[in-house]
């Protein structure tokens, strides 16, 4: 029986068949033996693409970049599940700069754009991600 494999639009059906090997080693006084044959049928419907692939497994904030910038830069985070979320930038004394996110936000990886444009004087600054409680923060170089 030969291997055959077949996919059709709604389904996969495999077959794949290894006949039976028989050895004799009896002409070097060793044992006559058989090893089976391996036959494997395989049919699954599918039915659903599983799209879960993508979701964050935690909280994160990650780095900015590019870092350093001038005068964008793009910021990102993940979150579990649907939170709200507060996203702001500080100046190197502690002094809010700009509220870039204040709002209830989706589970799922999130980018936003802080344009520093010219407003801010070149120094480092950084962004702090609040979410229930838990609170993130990185520091990014402006340099005009």
């Amino acid at each position: 029986m030969e291997e055959t494999i077949w996919l059709a639009p709604s389904n996969w059906k495999v077959r794949s068949y290894i006949p039976a090997t028989h050895i004799n080693l009896s002409l070097i006084n060793g044992p006559v033996f058989t090893i089976s044959g391996l036959e494997t049928n395989i049919k699954d419907q599918i039915t659903d693409v599983d799209d879960n692939y993508n979701q964050p497994l935690k909280f994160e904030l990650y780095q900015n970049y590019p870092n350093p910038f001038n005068p964008s830069t793009i910021i990102k985070y993940s979150l579990m599940n649907s939170e709200f979320v507060s996203l702001k930038i500080f100046d190197i004394l502690g002094s809010e700069v700009k509220i870039l996110v204040n709002e209830i936000k989706p589970a799922g990886i999130h980018e936003v754009v802080f344009n520093a444009a010219n407003n801010l004087a070149s120094g480092i600054y950084f962004y702090e991600l609040k979410i229930s409680g838990q609170v993130n923060s990185r520091k990014m170089a402006l340099i005009r």
